[in-house]
């Protein structure tokens, strides 16, 4: 389970796609993507579905891609741009 929380501490999104314990979690430089590392050998990448625009009252939703190439758990994450990323894993 990866929450995304506000500034003033209340959950706003829950995204549900891992299915073990997420490891690590790491926001886009642009802010229009997370990416996530689990244990289940997976890392997802959340993509915003709609913009963001304060006070417009529109839900923000996020559209999740998976990548399943790794045999070991995904121990962390991190973005180089908006468009490519690394994974670490414990893969032999």
């Amino acid at each position: 389970v990866v929450r995304l929380w506000s500034e003033s501490g209340a959950c706003e999104q829950t995204l549900l796609k891992h299915s073990g314990p997420v490891l690590s979690v790491r926001w886009s430089p642009t802010g229009e993507h997370v990416l996530s590392g689990s244990a289940d050998k997976t890392a997802v990448v959340w993509s915003r579905a709609a913009a963001n625009d304060a006070g417009s009252g529109r839900n923000v939703s996020f559209t999740p891609e998976v990548c399943a190439h790794h045999e070991g758990p995904v121990l962390d994450v991190d973005w180089r741009s908006d468009r490519s990323f690394s994974l670490c894993s414990t893969d032999n």
